[in-house]
């Protein structure tokens, strides 16, 4: 009968525990329409990267100390980022209302496949303009660094996070540094 008890006791703890570790995370808002990503119906998570946004490439920032950031290249890197958000909103509002009028579209009785692939033409070219921004701007931070600097970041992620140009299993190499 106590070994019952004791049992339950701990299951409603556990579960309360993990309620409230799911409750403490920061609120992340997902967009409901159709995103960026694989097929309709994909949740883009707003929470990604928790200062700007996802795309943006290592917060660099967070391993200042370890890299030996001297404070101009902290202060530029700090301009840089925050000039990289403010370009980021201004093409992923384009896009979000884009998407808003490809679902309006996407939506009717009878939905015009020839205005639907003209509302998707429309959002191309600011897909591709906010992916050349994300690379520019991981190209251009990491311009601020050192050549040991960037020694060091590499270091620092470890071998799965390394770009593989040449890899022989055919596979595509990540668009780090």
């Amino acid at each position: 009968m106590v070994t019952k008890w004791f049992f339950y006791t701990v299951t409603v703890m556990l579960i309360l525990g993990v309620t409230q570790l799911g409750l403490a995370q920061p609120e992340c808002k997902t967009d409901p329409g159709f995103g960026d990503g694989p097929g309709f119906g994909h949740r883009r998570g707003l929470c990604q990267d928790r200062e700007f946004g996802r795309g943006d490439g290592p917060n660099i920032l967070t391993k200042a100390e370890a890299l030996e950031l001297t404070s101009e290249q902290i202060k530029k890197i700090k301009a840089m980022r925050l000039d990289m958000a403010k370009e980021k909103i201004r093409l992923r509002s384009e896009l979000d209302l884009k998407e808003l009028e490809l679902r309006e579209l996407m939506s009717a009785d009878e939905p015009d496949i020839r205005r639907i692939e003209a509302k998707i033409d429309e959002m191309a070219p600011l897909r591709t303009e906010l992916q050349k921004k994300r690379i520019g701007h991981r190209l251009a931070v990491r311009d601020v660094l050192t050549l040991e600097q960037r020694e060091k970041l590499e270091l620092m992620r470890g071998p799965g996070m390394r770009h593989h140009s040449g890899s022989r299993d055919g596979h595509r190499g990540s668009l780090r540094w």
